[in-house]
This record gives structure tokens, sequence and C-alpha cells, in this order.
């Protein structure tokens, strides 16, 4: 369930543009995670990414590199900047 719930939270990030994400960049992480499929399908290689973009596969890699350490630091900064634990559970209707 865990990762289903990371899964959903990268999805969101991705699609809310929270990691300011350049248009190539959303392109090259679309293609190859296939975040748009309903049935969960298989993203392309970087090969056929890179063909599709007009690249070669190492360039979309280290895009792709790219775009996902931006993508980890918009996660990170939510949970930084996110209420803290009382305020969580306090939420929740938990009294502490």
């Amino acid at each position: 369930f865990e990762e289903q719930g990371c899964v959903e939270q990268v999805s969101s990030i991705f699609h809310d543009t929270r990691s300011d994400l350049t248009d190539l960049e959303r392109d090259i992480i679309e293609n190859r995670f296939a975040f748009d499929q309903p049935d969960g399908g298989k993203g392309m290689t970087l090969q056929e990414v890179g063909k599709h973009v007009g690249l070669t596969k190492e360039r979309v890699r280290q895009i792709q590199i790219h775009a996902l350490k931006k993508m980890r630091s918009t996660l990170e900064n939510s949970y930084l900047n996110g209420p803290s634990l009382s305020e969580a559970l306090e939420e929740a209707g938990v009294s502490v």
C-alpha cells in the first residue's frame, strides 16, 4: 500500500507541475513512466523516448535524472514544510 501511495504522490507532483519541469523534462518523464496510462502501462525505453524527442538515449537519461531530482526535491520540501506531527494528529481527531 505504501508503494502505491508513493507512486500516486510522484504522479501528483508531476501533474501539479509543482516541480517546475520544462516541457522537455515533462515529455520525457511522461513517456518513460507512463503516468497517464489508466492501466499503469509500461513506459518507453530511453531509446524510444530519444527517437520521440530527437535526442540520444544518453541525453534523455541525463534529462530524466535532472527532472527526477527536481521532483524529489519538491517531494522532500512538501514533507519538510508540511504540518507538524501534533498538527497532523489534531487534524485527524487524535488528542495529544
